[in-house]
């Protein structure tokens, strides 16, 4: 099967799934759900069916999914730059509009409400960002390994394989971004601004990307980019412990506002020029052709 082809059935299967998913979870509780959280797996159960259904390619024994252990030190790396990338975007937020953070007072009522208070607010602010860092990617790492299996994973290393890296990311950015107008209808993303929040998500997915797609080649393990999205996400999380809703405009502050984009595309931008995207890539057109063709290989053990 062409690669055009494998991008167009994946794209037309996983969009319009977690679309449908997400209007009806939205009639059953919407962010509030217990199971709103499943649509993250789409992506990457639309890939494993693919694989073993319609491709017949091998998944685990040398794939190109990035099922492997790969180089230790950017599990490390990954989830350190994003930290740093995300909590940089709060402090400059800060400098601009210090009243969109809540004052000591109010952070000190709520860790003792939250039982999170021992004499110390910083103590208590750092141990809930653990927490949410190890403990909550640790639990959620199979949404988080199911976004990226679809994304970093296939998406769009077919992508720059078929095209020039820079549109392989914008097209990229724009399928990943389409993939979540039902979290920004519903306010996960870009609260109270939908139709502002789209073009917004589209330029956060495609910098985010290049930056998770930069530490998942280098490092040929998918679990590096699983990583780097738990990063995003609970790094983030931590940090609405502290922010006003009132003060708090997410088109401006914060990690998906006009700061953080700025920031994420400055670090896409120098990691863009510092890797060969085409002999990088993971994704090998003429090896998935030829274990397509041989019914041997496509069966083997280890699928």
């Amino acid at each position: 099967m062409k690669t055009k082809n494998e991008i167009l059935i994946f794209t037309a299967i996983c969009l319009p799934l977690t679309w449908m998913a997400g209007l009806y979870l939205s009639n059953k509780g919407g962010l509030g759900s217990f199971y709103s959280h499943f649509t993250m797996y789409i992506p990457g159960l639309t890939v494993l069916g693919l694989y073993f259904f319609l491709f017949r390619r091998p998944v685990f024994r040398k794939g190109d999914l990035g099922f492997r252990k790969g180089q230790f030190k950017y599990l490390l790396i990954a989830p350190a730059l994003f930290t740093f990338l995300i909590l940089l975007s709060y402090f400059i937020s800060w400098l601009v509009n210090p009243s969109m953070f809540v004052s000591h007072e109010e952070v000190k009522t709520s860790l003792i409400a939250k039982g999170f208070y021992w004499g110390n607010s910083i103590t208590g602010l750092i141990v809930i960002f653990l927490i949410n860092i190890i403990a909550g990617s640790i639990l959620n790492a199979g949404m988080f390994l199911g976004e990226e299996l679809g994304w970093r994973g296939f998406l769009v290393p077919r992508l720059l394989s078929l095209t020039k890296p820079v549109y392989a990311f914008l097209l990229g950015g724009v399928i990943w971004a389409l993939w979540h107008i039902v979290m920004i209808r519903q306010g996960l993303n870009y609260p109270g601004h939908f139709l502002s929040g789209i073009p917004m998500m589209i330029l956060f997915c495609t910098s985010v990307g290049i930056i998770i797609q930069y530490l998942y080649f280098k490092s040929g393990s998918i679990f590096v980019a699983l990583i780097s999205h738990a990063a995003i996400n609970k790094t983030a999380m931590s940090m609405s412990f502290l922010v006003t809703k009132q003060d708090f405009n997410p088109l401006i502050y914060g990690p998906t506002g006009l700061i953080g984009l700025a920031i994420f595309t400055i670090a896409a931008g120098w990691l863009y020029f510092r890797i060969d995207w085409k002999h990088s890539n993971t994704f090998d057109p003429q090896r998935s052709v030829q274990k397509q063709a041989n019914p041997v290989l496509a069966t083997s053990p280890g699928n």
